[in-house]
Formats: C-alpha cells, structure tokens, sequence
C-alpha cells in the first residue's frame, strides 16, 4: 500500500480511537444516544479502512477480518448501551480489539513507495539511471519514468519551440506517457528531476507544470 494511503489510514485509526473516549465520557454521562451515534461513526470509519485495505491488498487480509471482529463488537457495545446490565469494560474490550486491527495492519500492509523520474533530454538519463534501476531492483518501489516536454529559450526569454524525447531513451526503461499519468492523483513518495532551475534556465525550460515548486506540492 502507499505510503501516504498507510498515513490516511493510521490519522484515521487515531480519530476513531479520540471517538472511543468521547463516547465513553457520554455514556458515563447518562448519554446514551450520542454515544451510540459515534460508536456508528467508528463502525463507518472501519468499513471505509477494510475497503481500502481491500482495494489495494486484496480480500481475506488478517487486518480486515480483525475491522470485521472490531465492528460486531461495536454492534454488541451500542446493544450493551441500552440495556439494564451496564458492562464496566464495554469501552476496554472496544478499545482492544482496535488496538488488535491496528497492530495487524502495520504488521500484514507493506509500505509502497510510487517513485516518478521526470528526465526532459534522452541525453542526461545517466544522471538519472542508477537511482531508478535502484528503485526497479526494489520490491518497495514502484519506479515511473515519465519523459516531460521542454522549450528552447528566444533570446528575450520567451518560450520558443517544444521538444519531447520519451521515443529516445533506452528500450529497457518502460516509458510513461506525461499526457495519461496525472500526477496530482498518484501522489508520488518521491520524484526526481534533473532540471532543478525552472524559469531561471535561459536555454531551456521544462513545461512550467512540472516546475519544482509545483511539484513540491505533489509528493511527500
């Protein structure tokens, strides 16, 4: 799994554990309808976890039997609420059958690591080959090597012709095509350039989109 989903997930299983002491202060509290609204609002954040974990890992993981387990209990606790016979350690068996979700989740879920390489000349992919057939080498790493179009400078500045090389580079180096590959969405870990002057390059100038202050913005 990506990194930054892992990032998402684990700020969300903090949330839902801020939930349990807050449900558990309203039912101390003699409020037992808005305590059993959060817990329903833990029981949505656990199912939007295991279709997550479903939908980048597959079914039948440990984690997202452990989120099923997790929710029935919350069902039991909600039940418990209302009835006559108030259990001392509802909110204790809740809070340890998350604890149990999240240690299996970072157990069981491998961080990923998407790793954009966005070369601009075929002639200056060497400075950028051994840190990519790294990445390759690398069951963490998910390399893209996405050519990006660049410009000759006139001599006042101004963008002259445009120029894209990605039929250029070497045939064992799966090229990405920059007008399919929204980097915005994919979020990359990483990514690397090798025109790190943007605007202030007079010769050449990759396409302001991937300036690196736009790509800044775009990845961890």
């Amino acid at each position: 799994m990506r990194i930054h989903l892992i990032k998402k997930i684990y700020e969300l299983f903090s949330t839902i554990e801020s939930a349990h002491m807050d449900a558990y202060r309203l039912y101390v509290s003699g409020s037992a309808e808005a305590s059993t609204a959060l817990l329903s609002e833990c029981q949505e954040a656990a199912i939007s976890i295991g279709n997550e974990i479903e939908k980048t890992e597959g079914k039948d993981t440990r984690t997202e039997q452990s989120l099923i387990e997790y929710c029935e209990d919350l069902y039991q606790a909600s039940i418990s609420i209302y009835s006559s016979d108030h259990s001392s350690d509802l909110f204790a068996t809740l809070d340890t059958s998350l604890k149990r979700c999240i240690q299996l989740f970072k157990k069981e879920i491998l961080p990923q690591y998407e790793m954009v390489f966005l070369p601009y000349k075929a002639s200056m992919w060497d400075s950028l080959e051994s840190i990519y057939l790294a990445a390759r080498n690398d069951p963490r790493c998910i390399p893209v090597v996405m050519p990006v179009p660049y410009f000759d400078r006139r001599e006042d500045g101004t963008l002259g012709s445009i120029h894209y090389e990605g039929k250029s580079f070497p045939s064992y180096v799966p090229i990405t095509d920059y007008q399919t590959y929204n980097i915005t969405e994919h979020h990359p870990e990483a990514v690397f350039i090798h025109n790190p002057y943007d605007n202030a390059n007079y010769i050449t100038a990759v396409h302001p989109s991937y300036f690196s202050n736009r790509l800044q913005n775009l990845t961890e």
